[in-house]
């Protein structure tokens, strides 16, 4: 269900839903989760990354 249908079942006119807003729980668990994921993917990641980051400075370095 929509917030623009929680606003008009409680007859609220305003425009943003800034009353409505106060009658529905935010349910953060989704941003959470990703939130989550991305950070245990960067931390398994961190190792390789940083080997990928040396092996390319080391190839500046004899380019140089």
């Amino acid at each position: 269900m929509s917030k623009d249908d929680v606003a008009l079942a409680l007859n609220h006119v305003e425009n943003g839903n800034r009353v409505t807003d106060i009658y529905i729980a935010k349910d953060w668990r989704i941003i959470d989760d990703v939130q989550n994921k991305v950070m245990q993917f960067l931390r398994k990641s961190e190792p390789k990354i940083l080997e990928l980051i040396r092996k390319k400075e080391i190839s500046r370095q004899k380019a140089a």
